[in-house]
């Protein structure tokens, strides 16, 4: 009885792990920040704050706009079709991972434990004080809305996009192995991401230190993209930009 209670148990363990590193559950588990996200910059934008988005967002509208899509909104709303199309896709596999709502507060908590875990960790291993930097003089409310979209937008360039970019383009073309495809992956993601918070007018300013301690940062989150999916690293970043928010920076 005991080793049949372990067996459900171990088996359920494996496919809470399966389900929810899946793209369809990572989708719609993102879906409602992003347009939180979204419906908070058109109300803010609206009003006595202009401009107001993240980093990876703009960079991601920038390369958009190279192709003549030039409105404020267009990259939204292609956004919001490819995480539909790709909801579409994983419908369409043969081996299909259907969605599993009741796995969403499981991921919830984790993305809250991986959270604290992170600041606790770049907080004892940095001689400087964490923060966020400040893109404009923002109210508290602003900035958590600007923390959602680069839990989305930053994930999805540093991670989806490069992290499983480099590793495809080294086990296709180089014949790398899955390991050290996906370990050059995670290294190059997280110099890129700790770079790109130098880049622009809003850039803080080189410092050997912080440079190091975001690379570190990169590199945890990319590791965690592997094992648990672009949905749980995601709010992953955005509950450590939170913790951030509300306990250091506006103290």
């Amino acid at each position: 009885m005991a080793k049949r209670k372990s067996n459900r148990l171990n088996q359920a363990l494996k496919d809470y792990a399966a389900y929810t590193r899946s793209p369809l559950q990572s989708v719609i588990f993102v879906l409602p920040v992003f347009l939180l996200y979204e419906g908070g910059l058109f109300l803010f934008n609206r009003s006595d704050v202009t401009g107001i988005r993240n980093g990876a967002d703009v960079l991601l509208r920038q390369f958009y706009g190279l192709f003549g899509l030039y409105g404020f909104y267009a990259f939204a709303v292609s956004l919001l079709g490819i995480l539909l199309f790709t909801f579409w896709l994983e419908y369409q596999r043969e081996e299909k991972i259907s969605l599993q709502p009741n796995y969403f507060l499981g991921m919830l908590g984790e993305s809250v434990i991986y959270g604290v875990i992170l600041f606790i960790f770049l907080s004892k291993i940095a001689a400087i004080d964490l923060q966020v930097a400040p893109v404009l003089e923002l109210q508290t409310i602003q900035q958590l809305v600007l923390a959602m979209g680069a839990g989305i937008y930053e994930e999805l360039v540093f991670r989806v996009l490069i992290v499983s970019g480099i590793a495809t383009l080294m086990i296709v073309v180089a014949r790398w192995k899955i390991h050290g495809a996906y370990g050059l992956g995670i290294l190059l993601s997280a110099l890129v991401f700790s770079w790109f918070h130098y880049v622009g007018i809003y850039g803080d300013s080189f410092q050997v230190r912080t440079f190091l301690l975001r690379t570190i940062a990169g590199i945890v989150l990319s590791v965690l993209y592997v094992f648990r999916g672009f949905g749980i690293t995601a709010y992953t970043h955005i509950f450590y930009d939170f913790i951030i928010i509300l306990f250091v920076s506006n103290q």
